[in-house]
């Protein structure tokens, strides 16, 4: 039986096996999706802030009529594309089920883009974003910074942090949740900084809570993180 995420004290460190990940999808099916790289878009989202930051043009806080209709013809775009997404989501979870696939970046069920902002100082925090929480303890930072983090859509479970390559004193802990995954039976997730074309850079000491469908990893800087599975050893 799994014990609680507040119980178990193993860690899994898996950088040796990670490092050698091959980013994509091997398929033997014709339902299965074609791209090499999970896709990541920008997706649908209902965000006052994300709305500000991404059609804003002349910085009042306010959205001007053609910033409305900016807003309104990217989101039907996006909202195409996510269509799109869930389309190729649904194939890659026939094609696993029919066991034409491997996974290493684990594959996700679809999620709409979502953005949080927090101002951390000297005392910590706590950012939720989407699924996912970031807590900063006390004594990371050292002067208050405003946070942002960003649930990336696409077919990964994947969350992006800014200012990038921040620092911290201490490191910050980072929960991301994969309920909404496809989980192979026996293995195992970790948590994995990625560059912009889904390869691996970093494996992070990561710890598994299977009962809860939540990974763990302690960070000491910013940056664009992900979901990766492997076989349990």
């Amino acid at each position: 039986m799994p014990q609680s995420l507040r119980t178990r004290l193993r860690l899994t460190y898996s950088a040796a096996a990670l490092a050698a990940l091959v980013i994509g999808v091997n398929a033997c099916s014709g339902d299965a999706p074609t791209s090499s790289a999970p896709p990541s878009l920008s997706g649908p989202v209902a965000n006052k802030a994300d709305d500000l930051l991404r059609f804003d043009s002349d910085g009042d806080g306010h959205l001007s009529k053609s910033e409305k209709e900016a807003r309104k013809e990217a989101k039907e775009a996006e909202k195409r594309a996510f269509d799109a997404l869930v389309k190729d989501w649904k194939a890659y979870k026939k094609a696993v089920k029919e066991g034409n696939l491997r996974k290493e970046l684990l594959r996700c069920e679809p999620e709409k883009r979502e953005v949080a902002m927090k101002v951390v100082g000297p005392r910590g925090g706590k950012i939720s974003v989407g699924r996912h929480e970031l807590i900063i303890p006390a004594g990371a930072l050292d002067q208050t910074v405003t946070i942002s983090a960003t649930v990336i859509s696409g077919t990964v479970a994947q969350v992006e942090f800014q200012p990038h390559g921040l620092q911290f004193a201490v490191p910050v802990q980072l929960n991301m949740n994969y309920e909404h995954c496809i989980v192979a039976e026996g293995w195992e997730q970790s948590i994995v900084y990625l560059d912009n074309g889904f390869h691996i850079l970093e494996s992070r000491p990561s710890f598994d809570d299977d009962e809860l469908r939540e990974v763990s990893a302690w960070l000491d800087h910013f940056s664009g993180y992900a979901v990766a599975t492997r076989t349990a050893q």
